[in-house]
């Protein structure tokens, strides 16, 4: 968030990508994005909840990307319009926060399984984990 807020054009420069991500943190992200039917969308997704404090910020905003990415194209996102439905852009946000949620306590710089992003959206909460074992 505070690269995105340190933008001086950063609304013409948001107009001008199919899809914008700010992740802020604690606080969760946003997104603004374009349906199908050409509606501009805003979707907020908190922080997923956790069960003990993170171990390792670091690379956290990747895995969030690399998951998002991911959960669109494995849905059958068609990335060249530039439009995404409302309820798989949902589902990518809440995969990749809990991916990034995951990832707090990875100190090899890795990324989560989907087993483990699964476990973890079953249960409602990220658990301490061992993810040196866990790497795809």
């Amino acid at each position: 968030r505070n690269k995105w807020e340190a933008l001086e054009d950063r609304e013409s420069v948001g107009w001008k990508v199919s899809i914008l991500v700010v992740t802020d943190g604690q606080a969760g992200s946003w997104t603004r994005f374009t349906s199908p039917d050409g509606e501009t969308i805003q979707i907020r997704q908190p922080a997923f909840p956790r069960a003990c404090p993170s171990r390792n910020a670091n690379h956290t905003g990747e895995v969030f990307a690399a998951s998002l990415a991911r959960t669109l194209l494995e849905n059958h996102w068609n990335s060249s319009t530039g439009v995404v439905a409302h309820d798989l852009m949902k589902y990518a946000m809440l995969r990749a926060t809990v991916a990034a949620a995951l990832a707090l306590d990875d100190t090899k710089l890795g990324f989560p399984v989907e087993s483990l992003i699964d476990a973890a959206l079953a249960k409602g909460i990220v658990e301490p984990i061992d993810l040196e074992h866990t790497q795809e």
